[in-house]
């Protein structure tokens, strides 16, 4: 059995989106996640069959904000990456319970 996880954590930037959270987000972690997805591909022999059932996730955190991103080979050679709707955490107690939980996935 493979267990792999990768997350990348930014601090809070007061001018929204940061260098650094687009550095993460959009460059750094997708390469950690393909890495991760070869090194799976290894293992299973690289098996078209078997690597068109592989799915890598990948979480951006960057202080109230996480985004969610999936990878795979349905082709069985050519990644695709997939990054899901912002979540944000609230900032005031009263409205922590009334996160929505209408956020649907895809995997």
């Amino acid at each position: 059995m493979l267990k792999f996880a990768s997350a990348e954590h930014g601090y809070s930037d007061e001018a929204g989106v940061g260098a650094k959270e687009l550095v993460q987000k959009l460059l750094k972690l997708p390469k950690k996640i393909k890495d991760m997805l070869f090194r799976i591909d290894a293992e299973v022999n690289n098996d078209e069959r078997k690597i068109r059932l592989i799915c890598v996730v990948g979480y951006s955190h960057t202080h109230l904000r996480v985004v969610t991103s999936v990878m795979d080979a349905p082709a069985g050679y050519v990644c695709k990456i997939e990054h899901q709707q912002e979540l944000r955490i609230p900032t005031e107690l009263q409205n922590f319970y009334k996160t929505s939980t209408k956020h649907t996935s895809n995997f």
